[in-house]
C-alpha cells in the first residue's frame, strides 16, 4: 500500500500508552509516568520556573548534553511571566544539575537507567544518574513534574530504575510502511513513558521495507516508498538519543519465496 494519512494513528498510539498508565496512577504522585521505583518525597508548595531555566552537567557525553538543551527548551518554554511587583518574594527555580557517574554510552541488554531525582527548594534542584541514559530518565521525570510554568513541589526524593529490562513497542512496516516522521514521533513517544526498544519488523511476504544496496531490486517494486539508509541511520541516532535500540526483525524462510520473486 501506498503512503497514508497517519495523523490519527499517531495520536492513537501516543493516547493508548498513556491511557494504559492512568489505570495504576495514585494520588500522591499521579504526574509521573511510570510510576517510579522509590517515591521518598513530595512535599511542600509550588515553585515558578524562571524563564531562564537552565539544565547543566558535568558529563562530557553526546547523549546528555542533547538532553540538556531538550529539556531546557521544553522545561523553561512552560515558564509564564512573573509580575514585577511579585517576583522579588517568588523562589524562582532556576535550573537543574545533572551529575553522571559513568559517560558510557553503552546501548543494550544491560544498560543502567537508573537515576536519583532530589529537589530542596528552589536553588537545589539535582538529578544523579548511573549513565546518560539514566540521565534522560531523570530529566524526563523532571519534566513531568513541572505543570503550567511550576515545579509540583519544593521537596522531592525519588529514586527510580526500570522493572523491565526490555520495554517496547513493534512497527509492522514489513505490511504497511510509516513515514519517518511518524517514527520519530513515536521515538519522542516511548521516551516520554521511559521504554527502550523499537522492534522493527522490517520484512514480510508483501514488502521489504528498507534500502538494500546488495539487492536493489527488492525495492523495485515499492518506488519511494521504503526506509532508505539515510533514513534508518536517522531514525536509529534519534533513538539512541533517547535511550532506545532499534531491534531489526528480517523474517525467514517462509517470506524469502516472495523475495526470490524480485532478486532472482
Amino acid at each position: 500500500s501506498g503512503q497514508h494519512d497517519t495523523s490519527g494513528m499517531t495520536r492513537t498510539i501516543v493516547l493508548l500508552l498513556f491511557v494504559a498508565a492512568s489505570e495504576c496512577l495514585t494520588h500522591r504522585n499521579d504526574t509521573i509516568w511510570p510510576i517510579p521505583a522509590e517515591v521518598y518525597v513530595l512535599s511542600g508548595p509550588a515553585l515558578p520556573i524562571d524563564r531562564h531555566f537552565l539544565a547543566t552537567s558535568n558529563s562530557s557525553s553526546v547523549v546528555v548534553a542533547d538532553a540538556v538543551e531538550r529539556y531546557t527548551k521544553l522545561i523553561s518554554g512552560t515558564a509564564g511571566p512573573i509580575e514585577e511587583n511579585t517576583q522579588e518574594d517568588l523562589a524562582l527555580v532556576t535550573g537543574v544539575e545533572v551529575q553522571v557517574v559513568r559517560d558510557d554510552e553503552t546501548l543494550d541488554w544491560n544498560t543502567d537507567y537508573s537515576y536519583e531525582l532530589l529537589v530542596n527548594g528552589a536553588n537545589s534542584v539535582v538529578i544523579v544518574a548511573a549513565s546518560p541514559f539514566g540521565a534522560v530518565y531523570g530529566l524526563e521525570t523532571f519534566s513531568q513534574l513541572v505543570v503550567n510554568g511550576t515545579l509540583l513541589y519544593t521537596n522531592v526524593s525519588i529514586r527510580d530504575y526500570p522493572k523491565f529490562q526490555h520495554r517496547g513497542l513493534l512497527i509492522d512496516s514489513g505490511r504497511r510502511i510509516y513515514p519517518k516522521s511518524l517514527v520519530l514521533q513515536l521515538l519522542d513517544a516511548l521516551n516520554y513513558v521511559k521504554m527502550n526498544v523499537l522492534h522493527l519488523h522490517i520484512s514480510d511476504h508483501c514488502r521489504f521495507s528498507v534500502e538494500s544496496r546488495m539487492f536493489p531490486s527488492l525495492m523495485e517494486p515499492w518506488h519511494d516508498n521504503y526506509y532508505s539508509r539515510d533514513d534508518i541511520m536517522e531514525i536509529v541516532e534519534y533513538a539512541r538519543l533517547r535511550g532506545i535500540r532499534v531491534v531489526p526483525e528480517i523474517d525467514t524462510p517462509w517470506p524469502w519465496t516472495a523475495y526470490l520473486t524480485y532478486t532472482v
